[in-house]
């Protein structure tokens, strides 16, 4: 991985943040709506690439997404252009504490920082909130993959 100061991190960090913010007010297309018996869609997606975060913010126009989803692009969005060439990430857990309910309407933001870097392993502080405070906090955690070798073994 690439290394990076403080200061760049943060920045970077909060340009992502403010896309998101402003991705989250565009229409999502017909083709994400969702069909079927209880119109709700299930997604998982593995790794950070840029077609990976393209679903993925596809899917976080959506005003049904779950709070993981938006925590998971904010940690993607918190490394975008700072891992080498060849390299992703995949979540390996999800730890949310959800503390307040979101009325319908209204948007709900998520923040990640980059809190520990253990070798491959990532560890991320994330918060999700609306304009009447947290709607969740909790860890994010990811590990830092071989795109080339990960996608060999699920072949």
């Amino acid at each position: 991985m690439k290394k990076i100061n403080r200061r760049s991190f943060l920045t970077k960090t909060a340009w992502a943040a403010g896309a998101g913010a402003l991705a989250a007010g565009l229409k999502a297309p017909a083709w994400a709506a969702p069909v079927g018996a209880n119109e709700a869609v299930r997604l998982g997606i593995i790794g950070c690439g840029a077609k990976a975060r393209a679903h993925i913010k596809q899917f976080l126009m959506r005003k049904d997404v779950r709070v993981v989803a938006l925590c998971e692009e904010a940690t993607c969005a918190a490394l975008a252009g700072h891992l080498d060439a060849g390299r992703t990430t995949v979540g390996t857990r999800v730890e949310l504490d959800h503390l307040a309910a979101t009325a319908v309407g209204r948007t709900v933001h998520a923040e990640a920082v980059l809190a520990e870097v253990d070798g491959a392993r990532l560890r991320f502080d994330v918060r999700a909130h609306d304009e009447s405070g947290d709607v969740a906090v909790g860890v994010v955690h990811r590990v830092s993959v071989d795109v080339e070798r990960f996608l060999g073994k699920l072949r």
